[in-house]
């Protein structure tokens, strides 16, 4: 799988804000409910999550979920 663009840098926050919890991704995993070697492709930016697991990340961390989504920049238009 080839790798995206992560000149945003959204998931290397998804990675600082974890380990400001104190959250090993295992305790992330469990809390959102969210795969372990899914979060890895996250964290790695490899994988963008769909709407859904961006929501139950937000919600596990704590956060806006405009902090996790990616930005306008980084959508494919569909149109």
């Amino acid at each position: 799988m080839a790798k995206r663009s992560t000149t945003y840098g959204v998931w290397r926050e998804l990675r600082v804000i974890r380990e400001r919890t104190g959250w090993a991704s295992a305790d992330l995993s469990r809390e959102s409910g969210v795969s372990a070697p899914y979060l890895s492709q996250l964290e790695n930016g490899d994988r963008w999550p769909n709407p859904r697991v961006t929501k139950k990340l937000a919600d596990a961390l704590r956060v806006p979920v405009s902090v996790l989504e990616r930005p306008d920049s980084e959508k494919v238009s569909v149109a």
